[in-house]
């Protein structure tokens, strides 16, 4: 039997070793020719609608605490795998049940290809993703709050592309 009020942490450990391998493999991050073109724009400041400004002001962010692409992978990878653990630990599986989710969604080939390149997909991804383990746990214990933040987690996940809307209509 699972017992609900104890905290999932194989869900978190899981997701740390998940981080832990991604960025022992792929630090600083892929990058290609819109990525490297976008911190051109972080590094100088500027701005071209055509790229989401959230990753821009985020990557300003991580460029000021850790100079190249380096940073703002961090931030995306921790993202990455804290979404799949928030899921994960909002379900009511067993532990060895929590952790084949974390390692079995966050290493799926495709999307854990994503995750690896400094790209707004993988942010996208990770949001919305955000947004599902919030309203699996507001499923369990209903909660104005994690309606809330799921909504965030959507709005976030939405201001990625322009085209996100759809992604975003059914949550």
């Amino acid at each position: 039997m699972i017992d609900a009020d104890r905290p999932a942490w194989s869900a978190w450990l899981a997701g740390a070793v998940g981080l832990a391998l991604t960025l022992w493999l792929f630090f600083p991050g892929y990058m290609s020719w819109d990525s490297a073109y976008q911190w051109w724009q972080v590094r100088h400041g500027i701005v071209d609608p055509i790229f989401p400004p959230v990753m821009g002001g985020i990557w300003r962010v991580t460029e000021w605490l850790s100079p190249g692409p380096g940073g703002y992978f961090l931030y995306q990878a921790t993202l990455y795998w804290l979404a799949f653990a928030a899921f994960a630990a909002s379900l009511s599986v067993p532990a060895w049940g929590r952790v084949l989710i974390v390692l079995g969604l966050g290493l799926w080939p495709p999307v854990w290809a994503v995750s690896t390149h400094v790209w707004k997909d993988a942010a996208m991804l990770s949001w919305f993703v955000l947004a599902v383990a919030c309203l699996c746990q507001d499923a369990r214990r209903p909660s104005r709050g994690l309606r809330l933040l799921a909504l965030a987690c959507i709005a976030l996940g939405a201001a990625y592309r322009y085209n996100a809307l759809s992604a975003a209509l059914p949550l």
